[in-house]
């Protein structure tokens, strides 16, 4: 069985390094997309280390901060 998680964490770790984004980059850009202004560098750094479980609604806020659609994102096999 494989880890969901884990694969969603490193796509994310994944993408975001191809497109020269910090941790701290990716957060601002969901709290500047949201207005949620606790979104912080350390909860990026927990998801894509498979630390925290995250929901749909957070994945797709980081997906849209990350400027991809999610068929993109979801294309496991182009990162790896």
């Amino acid at each position: 069985m494989t880890n969901l998680k884990g694969l969603i964490g490193t796509q994310i770790k994944a993408i975001r390094k191809a497109k020269g984004l910090s941790q701290q980059d990716v957060a601002d850009r969901v709290a500047e997309n949201t207005g949620q202004m606790g979104f912080s560098k350390s909860r990026i750094s927990e998801i894509e280390t498979g630390k925290q479980n995250t929901t749909l609604e957070t994945l797709e806020m980081i997906i849209k901060a990350l400027g991809v659609k999610p068929v993109e994102f979801f294309d496991l096999k182009k990162n790896h």
